[in-house]
């Protein structure tokens, strides 16, 4: 893969992914599973529905096979 195949089909996922964060951002915010009343109008509560949803997204978009985790696992190093 040249790098700018792979800058292209970064871009997609990307803007796939920022789509997922969004709509997994505003379901988390109305899911029930935390009280929205008790934080003010600060980044704390969209911090915390930030993360989730990262996560959530992390896990969607991991490889499956055992080989590619392991590679995955080991760009964490650097």
């Amino acid at each position: 893969m040249t790098k700018k195949q792979f800058e292209k089909k970064t871009r997609g996922l990307a803007k796939v992914a920022v789509k997922f964060i969004e709509k997994e951002s505003l379901r988390l915010f109305e899911s029930g599973g935390i009280d929205t009343k008790k934080y003010e109008n600060n980044y704390l509560l969209p911090k915390i529905c930030l993360y989730v949803a990262l996560q959530n997204t992390a896990w969607q978009h991991k490889p499956l096979a055992d080989s590619y985790i392991k590679e995955a696992k080991n760009l964490l190093k650097f």
